[in-house]
């Protein structure tokens, strides 16, 4: 997670952790496939820039700003 003010926070699974039931998680997924699932996060931020890399993607991820 980016702030607004440009800091990046270091623990975003915080109390997010195992939330979501396994059939909500994100899939792992290849190059050039769709999946559909949620992410949960521990944030303080009430806008930012949440950046979602997951272990199993060395190049790439995901970028949303609210």
């Amino acid at each position: 997670m980016i702030g607004p003010d440009g800091v990046t926070e270091n623990d975003v699974v915080g109390s997010s952790y195992s939330c979501l039931s396994s059939r909500d998680e994100m899939p792992s997924v290849g190059p050039g496939e769709n999946a559909t699932g949620k992410v949960a996060l521990d944030i303080a931020a009430e806008s930012g820039i949440p950046v979602f890399q997951p272990w199993f993607m060395y190049d790439g991820g995901w970028e949303w700003k609210f």
